[in-house]
């Protein structure tokens, strides 16, 4: 399997900049996936990867050699699209081995490479069926087994998943999480959805405006945001994001002076009877029942500030009552002017020690 490498990377179309200076390495057998919100140039990274689209500065490396200009091809790599792009009037098994027969590959190749990928993804049943015969949990299975049959460097999914119900998106994730294991292989995946991202990545790369914001494991990125973009991007309900001055964060902690924001996600609070040290009072005005716990959504005290709060199901609360809440204070985040994490615990740089 491959190694990727982006260095100094840009892509303009016209006046418009897309990505703006990526710099990344991909290890081999890694599944690093990007994530960021609409516009953010993470389709366009995996094109350009793919030798579908030019690189306007910078370098692709793949395995160490330079491929920025070199033609999709000669990359070694294999694209699994957001369409299944299955031809419809060929059977699965003609879909799997079609590129293979165009480039006269020997027939017991052929059928070894077949065998492997019907087997790795279950596809026995389906061999004589043609695609309109299929399910879209099935087609995209089949479209996944056609970039397998090449044996390639690195899978390239670009949202692989978008066009399926909620089911069959949860069996195909754990089928992708179980085939990257099973393979070993290098995977760069495209997805807007969250839960995906922290569910299958060894490392997520968040993007806003073509511009890298933070790169590490979803533990890291969940528990540690470099700002509160990240923040508040990772996690459904986000974090909830509070003003200094409107809603004061709790008095035990240090706190440096350039802290204008603290954070804290939606299950570091805890539902109170009594007023206690640090409690806030919140004001329910809706209620979201999720089977295994609820989300309350409502505003704190006199600063009216919007919050939601993650409670088990058998809480007993209704829209329109008041309760306590008492933050975790191990939980909270700080956040500066620029957006920047502050940690609670040690002065900011330039902080004056009160």
């Amino acid at each position: 399997m491959s190694t990727i490498e982006f260095k100094s990377l840009g892509k303009r179309f016209g006046a418009q900049v897309v990505l703006r200076d990526i710099n990344l390495r991909i290890e081999e057998g890694e599944l690093v996936v990007l994530v960021g919100p609409s516009g953010c140039g993470k389709t366009t990274l995996l094109r350009i990867l793919a030798g579908l689209e030019p690189a306007s500065s910078g370098q692709v490396l793949i395995d160490g050699q330079d491929m920025t200009d070199a033609v999709p091809s000669d990359r070694g790599l294999a694209m699994v699209f957001q369409s299944y792009a299955l031809y419809p009037h060929m059977t699965v098994q003609e879909n799997l081995s079609f590129g293979m027969r165009m480039r006269g590959m020997p027939k017991p190749l052929i059928q070894a490479r077949l065998e492997r990928a019907v087997s790795v993804l279950q596809l026995q049943p389906l061999l004589g069926r043609r695609p309109g015969e299929l399910s879209g949990g099935q087609c995209q299975r089949v479209a996944i087994g056609r970039a397998i049959v090449q044996e390639p460097g690195a899978f390239l999914l670009d949202e692989p998943l978008s066009n399926l119900d909620a089911e069959l998106r949860l069996n195909l994730r754990l089928e992708l999480i179980r085939l990257h294991r099973e393979l070993r292989a290098t995977m760069v995946c495209v997805t807007h959805d969250q839960v995906e991202a922290m569910t299958m990545a060894d490392r997520i790369v968040v993007l806003r405006d073509g511009q890298v914001e933070q790169v590490g494991t979803p533990q890291a990125l969940y528990g540690q945001p470099r700002n509160r973009f990240v923040a508040q991007f990772l996690g459904s309900p986000p974090m909830n994001l509070l003003a200094c001055h409107d809603s004061p964060p709790p008095s035990s902690l240090h706190v440096p002076k350039q802290a204008t924001h603290w954070g804290l996600r939606p299950e570091h609070w805890r539902v109170v009877a009594t007023p206690q040290p640090d409690t806030l009072t919140m004001q329910v005005q809706h209620i979201e029942h999720l089977g295994s716990h609820n989300c309350l959504h409502g505003t704190l005290g006199t600063s009216q500030q919007r919050v939601c709060v993650q409670t088990e199901a058998e809480q007993d609360t209704q829209p329109g009552l008041r309760i306590l809440l008492q933050p975790l204070l191990e939980r909270v985040h700080l956040f500066d002017a620029q957006g920047l994490r502050m940690n609670p615990s040690e002065p900011h740089p330039g902080a004056s020690t009160p």
